[in-house]
């Protein structure tokens, strides 16, 4: 990641103590001992290739499924300002008030690396996009930035999937963008031991109604709430409780007034319709009354797809997210546009993506020199050049024959000999990884075997 230079860029809390790796078994965050070298920051981590296969493989498989529903792709960048996401993630939460990293550019600029993708979409899209109409169907993929404490799965720089779908405010789309969630874990093949739950939070009257009674029920169990909750019960953000991962909480919160009694009648019948239309696809779910979804701008229909995972780590079980946020539009561009969409963390799918469902690695082509010559080595060169100038992969050639490819072996479907007998001959021997068969052809012919080695190479799969 390269910034731009700036004049202060800060974060809202105190470092915490490290905690263990996902990626790495290098301590988190310690300092290096020699002055000369640089150790990476804590809570951000590095793709290796074998890593980076992974994390491919769910981000193009996710895209993929999401074309079905009629979502294409698009992007975002890292960096908005400020106020986008003061404004709609709500000053008080969790999010903004101590996760946020925030800074001010040379220019004077309050500018922020952006928490979540949904405000810079719907900015993106009723600012940018106008012209394209409505409803609008968008994918997205890439990081964002939260400084929270390291854990397995969840790190200050993590990856996120997700769709937003703008402009219809029909039950079906809520259902729809669901059902798009659902297939995309079942296609990963992680759709085992996973529960759909789901909520309805009405409109803002609805809200305001069950927020009075909430207030009430807090205040008469003042003594038994963290230190978190009675602060946010202080300034008013009382439906946050519902939210807190506080353990002292729990008892309070369990025992605490839901919002179904508060719900009108026409938005009762709206999630009737959302929970019909799940019923009629043959996707359980289960109602879960103290869901509210921890962000300010989410309304009617919310829910969560939770995974029983040992890989994710205790009380880290949400892997996939969303809800409505019909308001969320105007609080940005001041048009008003209903919108829908879900999200994941792409590390946190990649944790419990099962390894048989994962595309075998694609070996490649690699030649092997028999004779040092240079007349040799120039062949070599040529061919792996003209291979590669008709799509298929050469990973090397060796100068020190069998030596080097025998540790090459892994990665090679076929080693391509040569050596001044061949040159003499004016052919290549082919040597096949799997069958160990070995055969001359005319060296004319190379294009044409390595791509039928490539075509049975990809059946493979």
């Amino acid at each position: 990641l390269m910034l731009p230079r700036v004049s202060s860029f800060r974060h809202h809390r105190k470092d915490l103590s490290s905690t263990s790796r996902w990626f790495s078994t290098k301590k988190e965050g310690t300092e290096a001992t020699d002055e000369k070298t640089i150790a990476r920051v804590r809570g951000m981590h590095d793709m290796l290739p074998n890593q980076m296969r992974i994390y491919d493989h769910v981000v193009q498989r996710a895209q993929r499924t999401a074309t079905l529903y009629g979502f294409e792709a698009m992007s975002t960048p890292i960096i908005e300002k400020l106020n986008l996401f003061q404004r709609t993630l709500g000053t008080d939460s969790d999010v903004v008030s101590k996760e946020m990293y925030q800074f001010e550019d040379l220019g004077g600029n309050q500018l922020a690396l952006r928490p979540e993708h949904t405000a810079s979409v719907v900015r993106a899209i009723t600012m940018e996009n106008t012209s394209a109409g409505y409803p609008q169907k968008v994918f997205y993929s890439g990081p964002t930035f939260r400084y929270e404490r390291p854990q397995k799965g969840r790190q200050r720089q993590f990856h996120q999937i997700g769709v937003e779908l703008l402009g219809s405010t029909s039950p079906q789309s809520d259902v729809d963008v669901i059902a798009l969630g659902w297939q995309t874990l079942k296609d990963l093949g992680i759709d085992e031991n996973i529960k759909l739950e789901i909520n309805t939070l009405g409109d803002v009257n609805d809200r305001i109604k069950y927020r009075d009674e909430l207030r009430g029920y807090f205040e008469q169990h003042r003594g038994r709430i963290s230190p978190l909750s009675a602060s946010r019960l202080d300034r008013g953000s009382v439906l946050r409780i519902l939210d807190s991962k506080e353990t002292y909480d729990a008892p309070v919160i369990a025992n605490a007034p839901t919002l179904l009694s508060h719900i009108s009648e026409t938005n009762s019948k709206r999630f009737q319709k959302v929970l019909q239309g799940l019923d009629e696809i043959g996707i359980s779910y289960q109602i879960n009354h103290k869901l509210v979804r921890g962000l300010d701008y989410y309304a009617h229909t919310v829910w969560e797809f939770v995974a029983k995972s040992n890989d994710l780590g205790p009380q880290q079980g949400t892997i996939l997210a969303g809800g409505r946020y019909d308001g969320l539009a105007k609080m940005i561009s001041g048009i008003d546009v209903a919108g829908v969409g879900w999200a994941a963390g792409v590390e946190r799918l990649m944790l419990i993506v099962p390894q048989n469902r994962l595309p075998k690695v694609e070996r490649a082509i690699t030649i092997v020199c028999l004779d040092s010559s240079d007349a040799v080595h120039k062949e070599a060169r040529s061919i792996a050049h003209e291979l590669r100038m008709n799509g298929i992969p050469v990973l090397d050639f060796y100068l020190d024959g069998m030596n080097q490819f025998k540790r090459a072996l892994p990665k090679c479907c076929a080693g391509i000999f040569i050596g001044d007998e061949e040159m003499r001959e004016s052919q290549i021997s082919i040597k096949e990884t799997d069958t160990r068969e070995q055969k001359k052809h005319p060296r004319q012919s190379v294009v044409e075997v390595c791509r039928g080695l490539m075509e049975r190479e990809q059946s493979r799969k």
